[in-house]
């Protein structure tokens, strides 16, 4: 059955439930792609998805048990997916990181002053040898 015939079938907080948790797979799936442009726009509209979850879930529920425990099924996989964005924020940041670095040293090369405290160097200051 696909996504879109389940959520004409269900009720309406069911079918916020599922496509609460199919964004949270599309989200998924992006970021190990590492379409991270993608992964913005889908959190925005897995965020709007639990948003009218929340709503929905003010009124009376049609089937408290099922959605007892979906509820309790995408509470567990969005704390999972919570880690997985952690990794990927630490991961991005790591790579910045490097990045920068790599770029520091193709522009100064670390050295010592005449006192043996450590100085960079630019490159473009020249380092030619003393005769």
């Amino acid at each position: 059955m696909s996504a879109s015939s389940l959520w004409r079938r269900t009720p309406d907080p069911l079918r916020a439930v599922a496509a609460a948790e199919h964004a949270l797979s599309e989200e998924r799936r992006l970021l190990f792609s590492g379409d991270l442009p993608a992964v913005v726009e889908v959190a925005d509209r897995r965020v709007a998805e639990i948003s009218a979850l929340e709503r929905l879930l003010a009124a009376e529920p049609a089937h408290p048990e099922r959605l007892a425990e979906g509820l309790r099924k995408f509470r567990a996989r969005a704390e999972r997916h919570a880690k997985l964005l952690e990794a990927a924020m630490s991961g991005a940041q790591a790579a910045r990181r490097k990045l920068k670095a790599i770029d520091d040293a193709r522009t100064t090369l670390p050295g010592y002053d005449a006192s043996g405290a450590p100085r960079a160097r630019s490159v473009s200051q020249g380092l030619g040898r003393k005769a």
